[in-house]
């Protein structure tokens, strides 16, 4: 069954070659990634310490364009083998459990497994200086701390990829100056809520050779016709960078309001948070010099209808361990639940929030495609109850790694890190008499082939 519906979907994708004389052309890639990381527990003497954990994934991410005419263009998402683990039969559970709405469809339980699935699928109109789509299309933005794609930046680290059924229009103006209109249905609020979204979108952008700035804001409202059973949410995302010379200048700064009803919240939320990104980069050949600088806000009282925590994409990742592997993680008492995994002590998750970083890199190249590098992240809670005042501290993650890129559409990167965890891991409350303040270390080997 897996290979016939592969084939199915297969051949309907390349039936329209012949039919429409289509032009097509291919995008996307293969990666399979090893981690290893001992402990993400951080305190070896537990019994249920985690020790080491290990797992080797595969992903294919696959975007055939069809190119009809001069004017009309279909563009298609495919996703394979995601997340599933090297030895396991596909269909299988992903290693990263959590899945939105917009994400490719998890294979049912009736045995008709498939390997393949179509992920996103939009069509593309030009008509003069407009430019029409329509369609389940990917959604990035800037640096991609609100709005990420999950396919065009830190590829090797990604995993979902923000997706919305969208209408949208964008018109260039001056040969610099975009001006677009879009609206939306999406699954998920900024809280990872479901509850069937509408949104209405517009953005400015200047762009030219040296220089991009620009802003989009967006107006999301819940599509129940019950009063009290609607949120609001209004967000807007500013952008400038500029190429001055060996100096590359980023900054993104998104800022969040609204408020109504949430699912297991309740009513009379307000929302009011805050994030943003600076990333300045200096090429001195054959170094390279980076430093980023970045802010998510907290909430001093959680249990109130007042939320204020930023958090950025899942998909934004600055470290190995830091807002990617949820810590402290242990053992499961039954094997079977939850990977084999206890969340019941994390202080952590997948995502950045209520945090402030910074993050000085080096990097070097060293000739015939390789290149190597090293950085620091510092981490902070932004904003604590008075009662956690002495856990500000994430901890301070090294890391270094190794990038081939001499062979074109390949990249071979392997990464170690080791984190020593602040007071927001060794002193968290517990009754396991734990320290969580043990270093832990890890690695990631991965490669991609690019189409």
């Amino acid at each position: 069954m897996p290979v016939r519906r592969s084939a199915i979907l297969v051949a309907t994708l390349i039936t329209p070659l012949s039919a429409q004389a289509a032009e097509v052309m291919f995008d996307g890639h293969y990666r399979a990634r090893a981690q290893v990381f001992n402990t993400l527990s951080l305190d070896r003497t537990l019994s249920a310490s985690e020790g080491m954990s290990s797992s080797i994934e595969h992903r294919v991410w696959l975007r055939p364009t069809f190119a009809l005419n001069d004017q009309v263009t279909t563009f298609i998402d495919i996703r394979a083998l995601d997340g599933v683990v090297w030895g396991q039969e596909t269909g299988t559970q992903p290693s990263y459990l959590f899945r939105d709405s917009l994400t490719a469809p998890l294979p049912s339980d009736d045995g008709g497994n498939t390997d393949i699935t179509a992920w996103r699928a939009w069509g593309q109109v030009q008509a003069g200086n407009s430019r029409f789509e329509f369609g389940r299309m990917p959604l990035h933005w800037a640096s991609g701390i609100w709005r990420n794609d999950g396919t065009t930046t830190q590829e090797m680290m990604a995993n979902h990829g923000d997706s919305a059924d969208r209408i949208a229009w964008e018109l260039l103006v001056e040969e610099e100056f975009f001006v677009g209109l879009a609206m939306d249905v999406k699954g998920q609020t900024l809280l990872n809520e479901k509850d069937e979204e509408i949104g209405y979108s517009g953005h400015l952008v200047f762009r030219n050779e040296s220089t991009e700035a620009g802003f989009v804001s967006e107006y999301r409202h819940t599509a129940s016709p019950a009063p009290n059973e609607r949120f609001n949410l209004f967000t807007i995302d500013m952008t400038a960078g500029s190429e001055m010379g060996n100096l590359d200048v980023r900054l993104e700064a998104v800022g969040q309001f609204g408020g109504g009803f949430l699912p297991e919240i309740g009513d009379g939320v307000s929302v009011t948070a805050f994030g943003a990104l600076l990333e300045l980069g200096l090429t001195t050949d054959p170094w390279q010099f980076g430093l980023d600088l970045g802010m998510a806000t907290g909430d001093e009282d959680p249990n109130d209808l007042r939320l204020k925590t930023f958090t950025f994409d899942r998909d934004y990742s600055v470290g190995l361990f830091l807002f990617e592997q949820p810590m402290p993680r242990l053992a499961a008492t039954v094997a079977s639940v939850n990977g084999g995994r206890d969340d019941s002590y994390v202080a952590t998750g997948d995502a950045l929030a209520n945090a402030v970083f910074l993050k000085p890199q080096l990097s070097r190249q060293l000739g015939n495609g390789w290149t190597v590098d090293a950085s620091t992240l510092f981490a902070w809670a932004a904003k604590l109850p008075e009662s956690m005042g002495d856990q500000r501290s994430y901890g301070i993650e090294f890391g270094g790694g190794m990038t081939y890129t001499g062979i074109d559409h390949l990249e071979l990167n392997a990464r170690i890190s080791a984190l020593n965890p602040g007071t927001h891991f060794s002193n968290l409350p517990n009754d396991l008499d734990a320290s969580f303040d043990e270093m832990a270390v890890g690695a990631q080997l991965g490669g991609l082939v690019r189409f």
